[in-house]
């Protein structure tokens, strides 16, 4: 596979996932926000959106270690999870100042990609297979 067909299937799968993972989000946050839990509603999107910019920068992470050489690619990887993680920091250091965000529906909302990929891979591929 040439890096130009591994890209355009890494944007085809990264558009799919985090199609999903909003969609998801969102029908998650109307429903506690329907229900009262206005911070809860507010944590859990925060947390959706920082999980799908940290899955962005790590699908386009990926095409910069191929052909490089170990220290280089390793290079690269450490700094991309580096970089990641102080994201990752962002919306929980926001929950834990602001009374306005919950923190656990916000750690949730950090992980709904891994939720929405698990669903999609153990669930939905079982199924239609």
């Amino acid at each position: 596979m040439e890096k130009k067909e591994i890209a355009d299937t890494l944007k085809e799968f990264r558009e799919k996932v985090c199609g999903g993972t909003l969609f998801i989000g969102t029908l998650v946050a109307l429903f506690s926000f329907l229900l009262g839990y206005k911070s809860v509603s507010k944590g859990f999107l925060l947390g959706t959106c920082f999980s799908i910019i940290n899955f962005i920068l790590l699908n386009a992470s990926m095409p910069f270690s191929m052909g490089k050489d170990r220290k280089r690619a390793t290079a690269v990887y450490f700094s991309s999870i580096m970089i990641r993680y102080v994201i990752l920091a962002i919306p929980i250091i926001i929950a834990i100042k602001s009374i306005q965000f919950n923190l656990v529906s916000t750690i949730i909302g950090i992980f709904s990609i891994q939720i929405v990929l698990f669903a999609y891979y153990v669930i939905i591929k079982r199924v239609l297979a």
